[in-house]
């Protein structure tokens, strides 16, 4: 599985934490048809702050793919700590489930770590000091994925992204 040349990739077994989302959508639309996607989700029964849940969901996976958010993080951060904590519970049972299974972790965080737009500007090479309790919550998420990693026993990759907006999107995610 996995790898099998340097252009060659054979159908992986993916876990997709936040496949039921906006972006998780279009990136199941996009390689449903070459991998086997499960995902893990509210929808599908999913609940990342239960380390149980997510031992088992990542046994004999190639990959997991964490784009998974409460209820739109950023919006949702603000308002309620709880989700502040569901986030970053998750975010370590996925690292640690990762680590066991030793297999790769891809997180979804975001460009809010930089802080202001005018410091975003300056590239993935800018320190990192964010200012709203999103960008906090992201760059603590990547704390507990990077310790882990420090540690020999997680191979992660971090994608800082821009703000996605599209089709049926809420008008003030903007």
């Amino acid at each position: 599985r996995g790898l099998n040349s340097y252009d060659t990739i054979l159908e992986m077994k993916i876990l997709f934490c936040g496949s039921s989302g906006f972006l998780g959508r279009i990136i199941v639309n996009a390689i449903g048809q070459e991998h086997e996607i499960t995902p893990f989700n509210v929808v599908s029964g999913g609940d990342m702050t239960r380390a149980d849940l997510v031992r088992n969901a990542v046994r004999g996976k190639d990959i997991v793919l964490h784009f998974g958010a409460v209820a739109v993080g950023r919006r949702n951060i603000q308002k309620n700590s709880s989700a502040e904590e569901a986030e970053l519970a998750g975010t370590k049972n996925f690292a640690q489930a990762a680590a066991l299974e030793n297999i790769p972790l891809v997180y979804a965080s975001s460009v809010r770590v930089y802080g202001s737009s005018v410091e975003m500007a300056g590239g993935e090479r800018q320190e990192t000091h964010p200012v709203d309790p999103y960008g906090k919550m992201k760059l603590r998420c990547e704390n507990i994925i990077s310790d882990l990693g420090a540690t020999g026993n997680l191979r992660f990759a971090i994608l800082r992204m821009t703000a996605i907006y599209g089709p049926n999107m809420p008008s003030d995610f903007v």
